[in-house]
């Protein structure tokens, strides 16, 4: 490819960046340009580099022009939001893989600690004027077993925290993960099995048509009765009927989640259909495990990096299998 990479964002705040990584090539500003003439300048593009690349990201003029740019490189690391019937059959997909892991990863830690250490249910006894001393059955992390679920970019740097810090880790993906940081790979047949051993479970594995709704009650019914679930992921990977039940029905086992089934993004009102917020064994932050910083200014560095790889052919990562998703 020749090298025209169109914008959807900036430039304000990322124009440095833009020019240092991007340097030789055209860059068009979609923003900067008349509503009118952005179709066809995105027609002309070798790459569009998007934020999400949600329904609303693009006009409907634009949307009909994307599908004639041969790819598109996301900032996001997920990539479910994505229309993937809006795209072109031949217009390849690019998720930004491992572009946000260092910051997700030391979050998974901070709340398998929340969870280990029983930090929520001291916080409210201490609010409701309750001492618990020497109490909690507090644990350790180290030397126990954490299973990561989805070997990607983010999943092999919470390896690598977790590894630091004393834990056996093993992986699970579609296909069987080998790393020097793993001691044992697994693949999805064995799902059962590798809970059934571990003690902290980090879902990192995209929402897919194939893990949409995977972690049910018989797959959480497979997990240890005082183990650890982190959801940094997607809720949707997670049945919320049977999470709540098997939270309610085993209090020693803790749930942790980044992300939910309904987030309010324009300032509604954040629910959920279970009463889940009520129970002591559950653990939340608002989908911002990705936000220290420094982390947007180095994920958007990570994705350039994959553009030039891709129009130069050069062993670009992310690319994504656009009909293993739901539309």
């Amino acid at each position: 490819m020749s090298g025209r990479i169109g914008i959807t964002f900036g430039p304000d705040g990322v124009s440095e960046k833009v020019e240092r990584i991007l340097k030789g090539r055209e860059v068009v500003w979609l923003k900067d340009l008349a509503e009118e003439d952005r179709p066809g300048e995105l027609e002309k593009c070798d790459l569009l580099l998007c934020q999400f690349l949600t329904s609303k990201e693009l006009s409907d003029g634009e949307w009909a022009a994307l599908r004639k740019v041969p790819a598109v490189q996301t900032v996001s690391a997920g990539v479910d939001q994505v229309p993937m019937d809006r795209l072109g059959d031949d217009t390849d997909l690019y998720a930004n893989v491992g572009g946000w892991a260092p910051p997700i990863a030391e979050h998974v830690l901070a709340m398998a600690l929340c969870c280990s250490r029983r930090l929520v249910q001291q916080t409210r006894d201490l609010s409701d004027g309750t001492f618990g001393f020497m109490g909690y059955g507090l644990k350790t992390l180290k030397d126990k077993v954490a299973l990561i679920v989805g070997y990607g970019g983010i999943g092999r740097e919470t390896a690598s925290v977790l590894s630091r810090f004393g834990m056996e880790v093993q992986g699970l993906g579609r296909r069987r993960p080998e790393d020097s940081l793993l001691s044992r790979g697994w693949t999805m047949s064995g799902l059962r099995d590798a809970l059934g051993q571990a003690d902290l479970v980090v879902l990192a594995l995209p929402l897919t048509k194939e893990t949409d709704g995977l972690f049910d009650d018989d797959v959480l019914a497979s997990m240890k009765d005082d183990a650890i679930l982190v959801n940094i992921a997607r809720a949707a990977i997670v049945d919320e009927g049977a999470l709540y039940r098997r939270l309610k029905s085993s209090p020693d086992f803790f749930a942790a989640f980044d992300v939910w089934w309904n987030e309010p993004r324009d300032g509604g009102v954040f629910s959920t259909d279970e009463p889940l917020m009520e129970l002591p064994n559950l653990v939340g932050s608002s989908h911002n495990s990705n936000q220290t910083e420094t982390a947007p200014g180095e994920a958007l560095e990570i994705a350039l990096e994959n553009c030039l790889r891709i129009l130069d052919g050069d062993g670009p990562s992310g690319l994504v299998r656009k009909d293993e998703y739901l539309c």
